[in-house]
């Protein structure tokens, strides 16, 4: 169950079955054990929910959807904070084990599920995988943080009081000095700009959303 009735869960009706039933079928012949219950809490516009659904999809692996509206302040209503309490999308909960972040949730799918392995088997290969995963998350992922801030978190943050914000902000380790520096306000437009955004991620040592 959703931990939330707010939070959208994957329409589709007959269609979405039908696409569920021929990754268990494919999963089956690839050998992959399909009882293995994923569901992805994520939203359609995350980047970092588009990495986890393509690991997903690309290993065959059948898994149910909760999408969440981040402009409406999904990821931040208590239910989901109890999953992840960064309040960001992806969270993936499999069989009752909930694991965040999107690179970690990568690697995790690529473990439990071997088949159509994205882990190369030459430790070389696997250290220039990882150094380009490290990239991804160092670079062009913080270019987008400020105007994802400002686009679905701000106007969820507007709402509260200053005590509430500054509350809510303390609680958050990984991104307590990013939120802060951003505030109720935001950022100005020339601020959210790629080259800005990667210098503003390096003074806060935050990963993205």
């Amino acid at each position: 169950m959703p931990p939330s009735q707010t939070m959208r869960e994957e329409k589709g009706g007959s269609a979405h079955c039908e696409v569920n039933r021929a990754l268990a079928a494919a999963a089956s012949k690839l050998g992959i054990n399909a009882s293995m219950a994923f569901t992805l809490y994520n939203a359609p516009q995350s980047t970092c929910s588009q990495r986890v659904r393509f690991v997903l999809n690309a290993k065959a692996l059948p898994f149910n959807e909760v999408k969440l509206n981040l402009l409406e302040g999904d990821q931040l209503k208590p239910d989901y904070l109890k999953l992840n309490p960064n309040g960001v999308v992806p969270t993936l909960d499999h069989d009752g084990a909930i694991i965040i972040d999107s690179t970690v949730i990568t690697e995790y799918l690529d473990e439990v599920s071997q088949a159509n392995s994205f882990t190369p088997e030459h430790p070389v290969e696997r250290a220039r995988m990882r150094a380009l995963m490290h990239f991804i998350d160092e670079m062009p992922a913080p270019a987008v943080r400020v105007p994802t801030f400002n686009l679905a978190f701000l106007p969820s943050f507007q709402k509260m009081s200053a005590e509430a914000f500054h509350a809510m902000a303390e609680s958050k380790p990984l991104r307590k000095e990013f939120m802060t520096k951003m505030g109720q306000t935001g950022a100005p437009a020339w601020v959210a700009t790629p080259a800005a955004t990667m210098t503003s991620e390096n003074e806060g040592n935050g990963k993205p959303p």
